[in-house]
């Protein structure tokens, strides 16, 4: 287990900002096929394990728990030799229910989660290494196709950034 800290991390009244990197050897997420074709009690226990894993991973290499700020994860998938990779979907619901589940994530819903891409590579072991942003839910971002502009309206902290599109200038 190999955690790298990079990014802004600027301390905020909301929390901690900035960007985790966690090496995970040997392990990849639980395949949603794998999931979806096994009795429920078995896929009760594969994502149960899965959870353990990014628990004892995440949470002792000192990435803070989810405050009230929104989240981006991505995911690098690293292929062993002779190893074929799935497809780009199907490691994101147990990689993340085990997210959530360890406290690293309010939920993995819209309001709470971006989810980043996933990229798949080689070398000489399987690995997972799991990207987590934390980011300021108030910044400005305009929106072009929409013709408007993004602007965050006050949230109560339990509910979540909101976000209101604004027409016109």
């Amino acid at each position: 287990m190999k955690v790298q800290k990079g990014g802004d991390n600027v301390a905020a009244p909301d929390g901690q900002y900035g960007t985790w990197f966690v090496h995970i050897p040997n392990w990849h997420p639980t395949r949603l096929n794998q999931l979806l074709n096994s009795h429920w009690a078995v896929a009760a226990r594969y994502k149960r394990h899965d959870a353990d894993i990014i628990a004892a991973s995440v949470l002792g290499a000192g990435v803070p728990k989810a405050d009230r700020s929104r989240r981006r994860v991505s995911v690098e998938i690293v292929l062993g030799p002779r190893q074929r990779g799935g497809d780009p979907d199907c490691y994101w619901k147990s990689l993340l229910d085990g997210l959530v589940k360890c406290g690293l994530l309010k939920d993995d819903s819209k309001e709470w989660l971006e989810c980043g891409e996933v990229i798949f590579s080689r070398g000489p072991r399987p690995a997972t290494v799991i990207k987590i942003e934390n980011f300021r839910p108030y910044l400005d971002a305009i929106i072009p196709e929409k013709g408007g502009e993004v602007r965050p309206r006050k949230a109560h902290p339990s509910t979540g950034p909101k976000l209101r599109l604004y027409r016109g200038a």
